[in-house]
């Protein structure tokens, strides 16, 4: 199966973040580090007919890029448990895009101009509102990473997550 949806980097780096003088604020907590990802859907997509209705296929080459989007405090000890903490935050923009893109391979619709706001919707339900979800659950269990335990707990579980290209959820969470 092609590979539609990658990583880039494949793993975070202190160099992907951007160095900011005034510590950063997650959901009124201030915090060291803040990741989140961007993302581009590329255009082209094309519409197949399967079983009297209409899917989507993508062309060779088509991929959605996640790049990590973070700044780390001037002042914050950069150690490498803060790094793995933020790491994960980039890795539900890799898990929500792989999930959207199962489900976008996986629809079908009576008529192919469906299949462009299908997309759209797509992105909002797992790169917006999943990831979203993914993000604040992280934090709150992990005290923004401050929680050993938890910290590892997610780590545990996006791993396998990772390694399982059709995944769904992650601890119980849609993605």
């Amino acid at each position: 199966m092609p590979i539609y949806v990658i990583k880039n980097p494949e793993r975070l780096r202190w160099a992907d973040l951007t160095t900011v003088l005034h510590q950063p604020v997650d959901h009124g907590v201030p915090v060291d580090a803040h990741t989140k990802f961007g993302y581009n859907i590329p255009d082209g997509f094309g519409a197949r007919r399967v079983d009297g209705q209409f899917g989507m296929t993508f062309p060779d080459g088509w991929q959605i890029i996640i790049r990590p989007k973070g700044k780390v405090w001037d002042r914050a000890n950069r150690t490498a448990n803060l790094l793995a903490h933020e790491e994960l935050h980039y890795f539900f923009g890799y898990i929500t895009a792989r999930a959207m893109v199962n489900e976008l391979l996986a629809l079908r619709v009576a008529e192919p101009r469906l299949l462009q706001s299908a997309l759209y919707t797509a992105a909002g339900v797992h790169l917006v509102q999943s990831a979203e979800a993914l993000d604040e659950q992280y934090d709150d269990d992990t005290s923004h990473g401050t929680d050993a335990a938890e910290q590892r707990r997610w780590k545990t579980a996006i791993d396998q997550c990772l390694l399982d290209p059709n995944a769904t959820q992650l601890l119980g969470l849609a993605l």
